[in-house]
């Protein structure tokens, strides 16, 4: 994974910015707001392809 450079800006701590980040990405190193996207437009692929689900190996729905 690529590293995470975080700086402290105006009127914020070392402390609260790692925070913010790390509230901003619980699940990944991704924003939630850019993995959700990702999740929506797999799944919009999947729906317009005509498949069962979100992915590569996604099977055609019967």
């Amino acid at each position: 994974m690529a590293e995470v450079y975080v700086s402290v800006g105006h009127r914020t701590n070392l402390d609260d910015a790692c925070q913010r980040i790390l509230d901003l990405c619980p699940r990944s190193r991704l924003p939630e707001t850019t993995h959700a996207a990702d999740l929506l437009s797999r799944i919009t692929l999947a729906t317009h392809r005509g498949t069962t689900q979100p992915g590569r190996n996604a099977e055609p729905a019967p």
